[in-house]
């Protein structure tokens, strides 16, 4: 399992050798007393508070995700964390950790890998209700974790709808599944997945609402210049 706070402490200390700042100045600069400060980047703190998370956050620039949006960009990452197969709660664990690493970054459009919540290769066990529901609670987990995180994610999974079984990406955004993407083109996967050609429909996810379809395109609200769309595997190659 990865150590979070090592990860964020040695996240900090990246930027902070990036930007050339000594502890002390960036103690006088966050107001975070110098010994408190040397204790979180000697590691010697099992965590770290949100406050001073935040003060950190702030005095290396990472805390506004709007900075890019006044010149017409956003940060994107992509997530390609080693899965472990049929293992969804493991999967979940991971997918958390690199939201939070992602979020140190200033990254606000956050993309993990095609059936990241179980894998992609599991074959027969695809078709496992149990797997299939653990799927869903996992994603409602995350989707509750997003809360106050700022950052657009999209997650791969399995998911029954109207009894076809489709690879989907869903986009989750601050405590909500905005969209629910189907794969179209599944060409070798036909065996376990449908294609999904029809309009755009409302589906539930246990209490969360939720669009499903191909022909959806994501606005962003504080800048209506930027607009998202997904596609998955085939479907970005294949002819239109």
């Amino acid at each position: 399992m990865i150590d979070k706070t090592a990860i964020i402490i040695e996240s900090i200390k990246k930027i902070k050798e990036e930007k050339k700042l000594t502890n002390k100045k960036l103690s006088e600069i966050s107001q975070i007393p110098l010994g408190t400060l040397n204790k979180i980047l000697s590691g010697k703190v099992k965590s770290i508070k949100i406050e001073t998370l935040e003060k950190l956050k702030a005095s290396l620039g990472q805390n506004s995700a709007l900075t890019n949006y006044d010149y017409g960009f956003i940060r994107v990452g992509v997530s390609n964390f080693k899965v472990k197969l049929a293992n969804v709660k493991e999967n979940e664990q991971s997918i958390k950790e690199e939201i939070d690493k992602a979020l140190l970054s200033g990254v606000q459009l956050l993309v993990f890998q095609e059936m990241s919540l179980t894998g992609y290769t599991i074959g027969d066990l695809v078709y496992q209700e149990v797997l299939l529901n653990k799927a869903k609670q996992s994603l409602l987990d995350i989707v509750e974790f997003s809360k106050g995180k700022n950052v657009l994610i999209f997650v791969g999974m399995p998911l029954k709808v109207n009894g076809l079984l489709y690879s989907v990406a869903c986009a989750i955004f601050e405590g909500e599944i905005l969209a629910v993407i189907p794969k179209s083109n599944v060409f070798a996967d036909s065996k376990y997945f449908s294609s999904y050609v029809g309009e755009n429909i409302k589906i539930n996810i246990q209490d969360k609402q939720s669009i499903f379809g191909t022909k959806i395109i994501l606005v962003n609200k504080n800048n209506e210049n930027i607009k998202i769309s997904c596609e998955i595997g085939n479907d970005l190659i294949s002819a239109i």
